[in-house]
């Protein structure tokens, strides 16, 4: 995986899909500096004012801190790491439109609920479609 450095995958799918196991397994495969990031997180550092995110009201966080993320990312990328920023992108949310602005190669994954297959095998997958 020593292409994929300086490029940005955002991982997005339901709760529970295994978006954060496949962004780690991701995160520690060797070659290229790797970053997970884990969007979730950019919410909780809110410790006073902190609006659930999934609130009519909650809109202009939700901008704030999907434009930190985007920049964040873009930040490592542009320090030529490979980033998997995971979360949840809902319609409405600007998250990816603020990601393609970056100068950086974007790639967009979307995980479906776990069945069978394991998180390892699903970044393996990632890590080839990455590649074309």
């Amino acid at each position: 995986m020593n292409d994929v450095a300086g490029h940005i995958l955002l991982l997005s799918g339901h709760p529970g899909s295994g978006k954060t196991t496949t962004a780690e397994a991701l995160a520690h495969l060797p070659g290229a500096p790797k970053v997970h990031l884990h969007s979730d997180d950019f919410w909780g550092f809110i410790k006073h004012g902190h609006i659930d995110p999934w609130l009519e009201q909650a809109d202009q966080q939700n901008q704030m801190i999907m434009q930190i993320a985007a920049d964040v990312a873009g930040r490592y990328a542009s320090h030529g790491y490979f980033v998997v920023l995971d979360g949840v992108v809902r319609p409405g949310r600007s998250l990816l439109s603020r990601l393609l602005a970056c100068p950086f190669t974007i790639s967009c994954c979307a995980r479906q609920p776990p069945k069978q297959s394991s998180a390892v095998l699903f970044a393996a997958a990632i890590a080839l479609a990455i590649r074309r």
